[in-house]
């Protein structure tokens, strides 16, 4: 049963589990996030929020990739400030994952990057198809982590595996996401994650609520100094506008300090 109707979404309703399946609908463009497809999830997490009834959300997508990050090319001729802007956004998507009622399973299909990691970051349990290949493409975009995927990897993951797989071009397969927590298993029939929201679905519901709300009292203290923290470390790379450029067009780090202070005086002299 279709739930609403968006553009870049497809939602069903499914009785038997009381789980809500939301599938990214952008397959022409590789499952990429586009300003319209951000506003459709942050509405859908609005109205989720109050939905007791609903057990369990599967984030999904409409076809063999789950997500590859933010559509850059809608931002060539856009500010610093915007992108920024539209990137806290995505992480408060990802974060709000962790307050929802309903348990959050984010499927990886075959392939996922990029921002594309970071909402999955937030969901409560995540799987994939055997032989997934998962990359972390921000820094060779001109981009890097969100708050969010520093904070999943610093609390769950490993820090030390967010660095191997930031730093080389390697892509990340099952086996060392499994070892490492990433992900919580393998699939090979869709069943079978049917049969994760039916056991869902069995669970006490105040238990299954309250035991999520416990988790948080682990790291909601640090959130807000972390957030603040990496966002100014994030708007300073921004302003170098690496992201509007081809990849080998860098800016050279020499020139980064007089990148800098010819923007401020365009700003105090605008």
């Amino acid at each position: 049963m279709e739930l609403f109707n968006f553009n870049t979404l497809k939602t069903s309703l499914c009785k038997s589990t009381k789980s809500l399946t939301i599938s990214l609908n952008r397959p022409e463009n590789n499952q990429t996030i586009n300003k319209e497809m951000l506003f459709e999830l942050e509405s859908i997490m609005n109205w989720l929020s109050s939905k007791v009834e609903i057990s369990s959300v599967l984030l999904t997508s409409t076809s063999s990739q789950f997500c590859t990050g933010i559509d850059l090319s809608e931002w060539k001729s856009s500010t610093t400030d915007e992108l920024l802007a539209f990137q806290k956004r995505i992480t408060k998507i990802s974060k709000s994952f962790s307050y929802l009622p309903q348990i959050v399973i984010c499927d990886l299909k075959q392939n996922v990057s990029a921002e594309g990691i970071e909402l999955a970051c937030g969901a409560d349990l995540r799987f994939s198809r055997s032989g997934m290949k998962m990359k972390f493409n921000f820094l060779e975009r001109g981009l890097m982590p969100s708050s969010a995927v520093y904070q999943s990897f610093s609390n769950l993951f490993g820090m030390q595996n967010l660095k191997n797989w930031l730093y080389t071009n390697s892509i990340v397969h099952t086996d060392s996401l499994v070892h490492s927590g990433v992900l919580t298993g393998l699939y090979f029939e869709q069943e079978e994650l049917t049969e994760k929201l039916s056991h869902i679905e069995s669970l006490s519901p105040l238990a299954r609520m309250q035991s999520k709300l416990a988790f948080k009292v682990f790291d909601v203290d640090l959130e807000k100094v972390q957030d603040e923290r990496i966002t100014t470390i994030t708007k300073a790379l921004l302003s170098i506008e690496d992201w509007k450029s081809e990849k080998g067009q860098f800016t050279a780090a020499r020139e980064i300090g007089s990148k800098l202070k010819r923007e401020e005086m365009n700003r105090q002299f605008a």
